[in-house]
């Protein structure tokens, strides 16, 4: 008997299997990301970031992207990392952006709400004085409108005096700042427009950045300026706008922290956003992708070292909390921040790391395919860098070079992290789906489903008529599934 009728007679006794080398990869092959660095986030935050994934049972990346946006968020208006460029520096926000990829189930939330318990607690006490504040603000104004009144009426004073008396009165009071450090759930034009009632420093994170990513900002043309508008945020520069509605409206000297916890499936198409990706929107995000741990998590007791970590944490963004002016400071006061510079060892070591990508960059690079990240590499160690110093020090006016360092070790492992992301992060929501289908079809007994069955018990993405019939046409076209049977429809996994 010949080689084909071999292989012709095997597939037939086989239901319909074809040989498992004509299949092709569903998905790019998925690499492990490397071990996240947390030693490197200092003493304070590297304890912190260990505490909640051992309470929470996270992945260390996860924790650690939350504590380190919430350390960011209160003291990037302490101060501004200047930069060794030019003459005379220059001077950078010490805001972050982040995006943390985790899947539903993976207690993002919890893990949010251990790294912002602080700043959630003053926030609640602030809102209580506020209402006090307003109480006193309302009986101001109108005890001003009265006085402002009298002398617009008073027919006995001529027009010098009555405009030397209007001085003297002094403008409206000013209503008290509503002390919202973190909004629940904002548009970016909602923020603009609420900006001026808020304080000038706030950190837009959410456990839901699906609802961030699916939102009307982010659709359409909108999805430009939404990300042009918190780049330029990033960057720390002033917003203008002109609408015919309300005129002209400028928010300068903001500082602004992020963090988004998306589904991975969610942010397929995000992240690999052309337009998002040259307007430079990504390049500014510090991106993590753990591996789930979803199934190990078994109940244990925990252990007394890190209750005392998380709660020493707490205690320490608390007390940075009570040094900070953030929620005090009135957005439209020019309040300046000092300036945080480099000790010579520091600043060597950044031009060092600066240098050392800048090379990674070119065509021969390991950097070049995410040359976009890259460019922005070495500011954002010095932004962390300020982040780390001023968590241990809130008076501290220069960056040491173990800050740097520890900070030069987290920027390439967020590099590597987003050139990993790049090339296995899958473009194609059906191909995702596909692969669940075939998971799915893989575990049942002989490997094989009719198709019935796909919609009744398959995966939840799809079990209508149209998603399955996609992502069987996708199997089939990989040779990883067989149609085995018409009457009635019936698949079997070729290969998985």
């Amino acid at each position: 008997m010949s080689e084909e009728q071999v292989g012709a007679e095997a597939t037939a006794e086989d239901g319909g299997r074809a040989p498992s080398s004509d299949s092709l990869p569903l998905l790019p092959e998925w690499q492990a990301a490397a071990d996240y660095p947390v030693r490197a986030l200092g003493t304070h935050l590297s304890a912190a970031a260990s505490a909640i994934a051992d309470i929470v049972q996270v992945p260390i990346a996860v924790a650690a992207q939350s504590v380190l946006a919430a350390a960011a968020l209160i003291v990037q208006d302490f101060a501004d990392v200047l930069l060794p460029i030019g003459p005379n520096g220059m001077a950078k926000p010490l805001s972050l952006f982040f995006v943390t990829l985790a899947e539903s189930g993976d207690r993002k939330s919890a893990t949010d709400a251990f790294a912002c318990k602080a700043i959630k607690e003053h926030e609640e006490k602030a809102l209580n004085n506020y209402k006090n504040s307003l109480d006193v603000w309302v009986r101001s104004r109108e005890s001003w409108k009265i006085e402002k009144n009298i002398i617009r009426t008073n027919r006995d004073i001529d027009a010098a005096t009555r405009i030397e008396m209007l001085r003297t009165l002094g403008p409206e009071p000013a209503k008290p700042i509503e002390p919202v450090l973190i909004p629940n759930d904002l548009t970016f034009e909602g923020l603009v427009n609420a900006w001026n009632k808020l304080p000038r420093s706030i950190g837009l994170f959410t456990t839901e950045g699906g609802q961030f990513i699916g939102g009307y900002g982010m659709k359409g043309d909108s999805r430009i300026n939404t990300a042009a508008g918190l780049s330029l945020f990033w960057d720390g520069g002033t917003y203008k706008r002109i609408r015919a509605s309300d005129g002209l409206h400028v928010l300068k000297e903001r500082r602004l922290s992020l963090h988004l916890m998306v589904q991975p499936q969610i942010s397929a198409r995000f992240l690999n956003d052309e337009i998002l990706i040259n307007q430079g929107f990504f390049s500014r995000m510090l991106i993590a992708a753990p591996k789930s741990i979803i199934g190990s998590r078994f109940h244990k007791i925990t252990q007394e070292n890190s209750a005392r970590s998380l709660s020493a944490y707490t205690d320490r963004l608390s007390n940075l909390l009570q040094q900070a002016t953030t929620i005090n400071v009135r957005p439209d006061v020019d309040a300046s921040r000092r300036k945080l510079m480099m000790t010579q060892e520091a600043k060597s070591l950044w031009i060092e790391l600066s240098d050392w990508v800048e090379l990674q960059s070119t065509r021969n690079g390991e950097f070049f395919d995410v040359k976009d990240v890259a460019a922005k590499a070495a500011e954002q160690a010095a932004r962390i860098a300020g982040v780390l110093t001023l968590v241990s020090d809130h008076n501290a006016s220069h960056i040491a070079e173990e800050e740097m360092y520890f900070a030069s070790e987290l920027v390439v492992w967020y590099v590597n992290e987003a050139r990993r992301l790049r090339d296995t992060h899958p473009v194609n929501p059906v191909l995702t789906q596909a692969k669940a289908l075939l998971d799915w079809i893989a575990a049942r007994p002989e490997s094989k489903a009719e198709f019935v069955e796909i919609l009744q018990f398959g995966p939840a993405r799809t079990r209508t008529k149209r998603e399955a019939e996609a992502a069987l046409a996708q199997l089939v076209e990989h040779h990883l599934v067989s149609e085995i049977a018409r009457r009635p429809r019936t698949f079997r996994v070729v290969a998985s």
